[in-house]
């Protein structure tokens, strides 16, 4: 490939980068999760394509641009892992945040201080930096492996979802960067023109990829109003936390049949509610004090947002067997896990739509909420305000101040 061609790789993906990089930090796409993480990240990415621009076009790479090429490196491993800490809902303080930047900062004061050391062992510490997150990364990915399966399957187009995809491609410019610097020092002939492409094209894909996350292309379109025709008898219930009933009548449907099957399960469910009352483990002074317990639970640690939560899962939190949890819930709460949850989440989704300061998409909304998949948001808002998510942002945004809508 001429070296023009690669001039020309090069200096799209920093264009687009940079123009990408402003996007993210402008006050529509400040606040969408993650964004000013991968506004760094891009800006530290950038570097490589930034120095191979300037030694082709100049042969002379200014010492600034050099040393970042040395030093940036080691900040891939700590963005990568912010992200999918991020992802995971499970965000990391400040002060944790700058632990990871240690190794970044002593190598920038030794450059700086213009310490005489070895190049190769540095290029070795940061391959083996690399490689340690890598497989830290590995960890934390199947410690929440269920949490991120529901993002892949059930939450497409969500800023979410575009961050897994930069977590991947990021992992693999990290490695193909330290290749390649230990190729260049010791043996420099192995560079040749397929190395010099594989990093420009990753480069532009891992740009490209931020351009997803910034803009969302409407690839993957949204349920509408189609679930506002699903009963009733599937939603989270119409009453307030603690009263809502585990059972509701369901509306009428032109499909007869279905309405039948509804209605006996309904009957059915209500029979063997009735049966299991003689059978209580929890007097009522215990389930009074196991409902305040759990109503503390809600406001300090709030697991109706954990996207995967069960209610096995629920009651090991509370101390309890999941038995107890669901006689709680049932028989001294009127309300059944599922509808108990799905209002929590109501409650979480509606508070993040009337913030007017909240820039972010319906989608990521859902996923903040605790929803684990979309089309249970979509069922369960309609079915709780009579409208759209979307058309209720609109609804209160109209009656206050005007905000800028993202699309569904």
């Amino acid at each position: 490939m001429p070296l023009e061609a690669f001039k020309a790789l090069y200096l799209v993906s920093i264009t687009l980068g940079g123009f990408i990089i402003v996007s993210l930090l402008a006050p529509a796409r400040r606040q969408f999760p993650g964004s000013k993480i991968l506004a760094a990240l891009l800006a530290a990415v950038l570097v490589f394509p930034l120095h191979s621009y300037v030694q082709a076009a100049t042969f002379a790479v200014p010492w600034p641009i050099t040393l970042s090429t040395h030093c940036f490196i080691l900040l891939y491993g700590p963005f990568i892992y912010f992200m999918l800490k991020l992802v995971s809902k499970r965000p990391m303080a400040m002060r944790s945040m700058l632990v990871h930047f240690i190794p970044f900062v002593i190598t920038l004061s030794l450059v700086l201080a213009d310490v005489d050391y070895p190049q190769k062992l540095l290029v070795i510490l940061a391959a083996l930096q690399i490689v340690g997150y890598l497989l830290f990364n590995l960890v934390t990915a199947f410690k929440h492996r269920s949490l991120l399966t529901t993002v892949v399957l059930h939450y497409r187009n969500s800023g979410f979802y575009w961050l897994l995809h930069i977590m991947l491609a990021a992992t693999c410019y990290a490695l193909l960067d330290i290749v390649l610097l230990m190729i260049q020092l010791w043996y420099q002939p192995l560079i040749n023109d397929q190395w010099r492409a594989a990093v420009a094209l990753i480069s532009l894909y891992l740009v490209a990829i931020a351009g997803f996350y910034a803009y969302r292309p409407m690839w993957f379109p949204e349920p509408k109003d189609v679930d506002a025709q699903l009963p009733v008898s599937v939603s989270a219930g119409d009453s307030s936390f603690g009263s809502t009933t585990s059972t509701q009548q369901p509306m009428a449907d032109s499909n007869a049949a279905g309405n039948t099957k509804s209605a006996k399960a309904i009957e059915f469910k209500n029979n063997t509610e009735h049966e299991l009352t003689d059978h209580r483990e929890l007097s009522d002074t215990l389930a009074s004090a196991l409902k305040q317990q759990l109503i503390t639970l809600v406001e300090q640690q709030r697991p109706h947002l954990k996207n995967d939560l069960s209610l096995t899962e629920l009651a090991t939190q509370l101390e309890i067997t999941a038995s107890q949890l669901s006689e709680l819930l049932n028989q001294h709460m009127g309300v059944s896990f599922y509808n108990w949850l799905n209002q929590l989440r109501y409650d979480e989704a509606q508070r993040l739509l009337l913030d007017q300061d909240c820039q972010q998409s319906i989608i990521d909304i859902a996923y903040l909420a605790g929803f684990n998949n979309k089309n249970t948001f979509y069922r369960v808002f309609k079915q709780q305000s009579g409208l759209t998510p979307n058309q209720f942002r609109q609804q209160q945004r109209n009656s206050l101040s005007p905000c800028s809508l993202q699309p569904e």
